[in-house]
């Protein structure tokens, strides 16, 4: 089907749908004005993602890495998360279309990926980033997790992806020779700092036991302390339980 040559990229027709739905319901309207607004405050880092990805070449670099090692045969999902603030682009391929030999041996459902993804700090979930870390930064994931603050150079770009793609995370079922494999997140190092994936994942689950280990330790406590301070007469046994005390003999004197 030819398409009308404007010399506009407009598309009347999606904003008067647009606008027709924000005119049959007026808190509709109110949401996309706020949101709006709000959006608008963050223009700046969202252009600055988008630029950092185009300068950087990531779909393109993706895209070629499933060309020459993979033979086409590797599937690239983009995403765009939160409101715009954050890119993710990952290449997932099945176990059996890998060119090692030793990773091929996986289950044939298995999958293997390396995911970059793109945008604030905070966003990203690099451990200590504050909530106003708006530092644009890279995360380049397989099994190892490397986190650079942009901008970086191609060339250093590349050579993460390819240290990624040397150990790629892994989804499937489990495989006889995990235990033989690096643990996920062991000796991760990237350009400015990185931080192991098992390392974040274990944070969460240690943060969310404390408090309740804590309150259990604190109670057990408080029982040993109500037992220890207890009276001794409180623990004994009750006194009808004891024989009684046998009555004492008088001894008679020669005269009598």
């Amino acid at each position: 089907m030819a398409e009308e040559q404007t010399g506009s990229d407009e598309w009347a027709e999606l904003a008067a749908l647009a606008e027709e739905l924000r005119g049959q319901d007026e808190q509709w309207r109110a949401t996309c004005e706020a949101m709006a607004a709000q959006l608008e405050l963050v223009r700046g880092v969202r252009e600055g993602v988008e630029q950092q990805l185009a300068e950087l070449g990531v779909e393109e670099h993706l895209a070629r890495l499933a060309r020459e090692l993979l033979n086409d045969a590797g599937r690239l999902h983009s995403a765009r998360l939160n409101y715009g603030l954050t890119r993710s682009l990952a290449l997932l391929w099945h176990a059996l279309d890998d060119p090692r030999a030793s990773r091929r041996e996986a289950p044939p459902e298995a999958e293997y990926a390396v995911e970059v993804r793109v945008g604030p700090r905070y966003l990203l979930g690099v451990p200590n980033s504050g909530s106003g870390d708006e530092r644009i930064s890279i995360v380049i994931a397989g099994q190892k997790r490397l986190v650079a603050t942009l901008p970086t150079t191609r060339e250093k770009f590349r050579a993460a992806l390819l240290r990624a793609f040397a150990a790629p995370s892994y989804s499937g079922p489990p495989r006889e020779d995990t235990a033989a494999e690096p643990a996920a997140g062991a000796d991760a190092a990237g350009e400015h700092g990185a931080a192991p994936e098992s390392a974040e994942a274990a944070a969460p689950a240690a943060s969310g036991e404390t408090p309740a280990a804590a309150q259990a330790a604190e109670a057990a406590a408080g029982a040993g302390g109500a037992a220890a301070s207890a009276p001794p007469g409180d623990a004994a046994a009750p006194q009808g339980d004891e024989p009684p005390p046998k009555p004492r003999r008088r001894r008679r004197k020669a005269s009598e």
